[in-house]
């Protein structure tokens, strides 16, 4: 139910309680508090969420905890990986992409609102992962203490992001939601397909919205070409697969050979510095990476299903917390004589 790279979107909306400011990209910001709310999470037999929630044993044994936020290699979650898996990794990228609210300063009385988007496994956790939000009240936002209270819970289009569904909080008498609007790499090949019908796609553009930072031979700064982006989206679409293992093999081989024949056209690419303060290693530390447009031109038609993808669970490193976030716009032109 949950493999071939499902995913859904929750739309999480706060009622700010203090005045508080957020960094222009708190993204950083708000996983450290839910980070924090994550441990103060506790089953109790005598709550009636408790009682209806299947995750009650790994609840109790903080197994949701860790798998949601430091994803280990060897918890009991994953399942035992086949000797040709690429990558061996002490840990796996986290299960979701937080898409955080606009930076600025909040009154009290406000509503700030983010995006969480959960993969696999992690869609399972959805009732552990709303009680988190609920303690985010208990603990602190930036420098300010109690500074948000949970208002609601949306599940909603996890393609537009728009069409609301299931209202898992305020809860009802019947407890959350259990049915929540998936989508997956089936379905991200047939919008893909869908968008292209009939047309030759021979540009595209993609607007980084956030930082987008991208190692090429191990350094950090590059400005990326195609090869190297669709060498980063198939890596994220790997590991991610460990969470929801994918229905049908990806020929990386033969992709990453195409991807060379596709050329960048125009590029407004800019650098953008910004910290983060990490309370784990007590130091602050710099998370620069590119923001703009930047449009390729070739033979893109097979690549617009792995560019989806990567605009929907973002790219490089940090994309847990937002990083990595594109929209992408393709150039359709109509066959001659059509």
């Amino acid at each position: 139910m949950l493999g071939d790279l499902s995913f859904a979107r929750l739309r999480v909306s706060f009622r700010v309680l203090r005045d508080c400011r957020l960094p222009p990209f708190p993204g950083s910001a708000l996983r450290g508090a839910w980070g924090h709310a994550l441990r103060r999470v506790r089953h109790h037999p005598r709550r009636r969420r408790c009682q209806i929630c299947s995750l009650w044993f790994h609840c109790q044994n903080s197994r949701v905890n860790r798998y949601l936020f430091e994803s280990p290699a060897d918890h009991p979650f994953f399942p035992a990986l086949p000797d040709s898996f690429t990558y061996k990794l002490a840990r796996f990228p986290p299960p979701f992409v937080l898409e955080p609210p606009p930076g600025g300063h909040y009154r009290a009385g406000d509503i700030m609102e983010g995006t969480w988007v959960l993969v696999g496994k992690a869609i399972a956790c959805t009732r552990f992962a709303v009680c988190s939000w609920m303690h985010m009240e208990d603990g602190r936002l930036g420098q300010v203490l109690g500074a948000v209270r949970l208002e609601k819970v949306v599940s909603v289009d996890p393609l537009d992001g728009k069409s609301a569904g299931e209202v898992l909080f305020p809860e009802s008498t019947d407890g959350l939601a259990p049915c929540l609007q998936l989508a997956s790499w089936t379905l991200i090949q047939k919008r893909a397909a869908a968008w292209t019908a009939g047309s030759q796609l021979h540009r595209v553009r993609l607007h980084f919205t956030t930082p987008v930072r991208l190692k090429d031979e191990n350094r950090l700064g590059t400005v990326p070409d195609f090869s190297l982006l669709m060498r980063s989206i198939l890596r994220r679409m790997t590991l991610l697969s460990v969470h929801s293992p994918l229905a049908d093999a990806v020929d990386h081989k033969r992709l990453l050979e195409a991807s060379r024949a596709v050329t960048t056209a125009a590029s407004n690419l800019h650098w953008q510095d910004w910290e983060r303060y990490s309370c784990r290693q007590r130091q602050s530390m710099s998370l620069g990476g590119y923001v703009g447009d930047i449009v390729f031109q070739g033979p893109l038609a097979a690549f617009v299903p792995y560019l989806l993808l990567g605009s929907h669970l973002h790219i490089g490193k940090q994309a847990s917390f937002g990083l990595g976030h594109y929209r992408m716009a393709p150039c359709l032109e109509k066959p001659a004589g059509a």
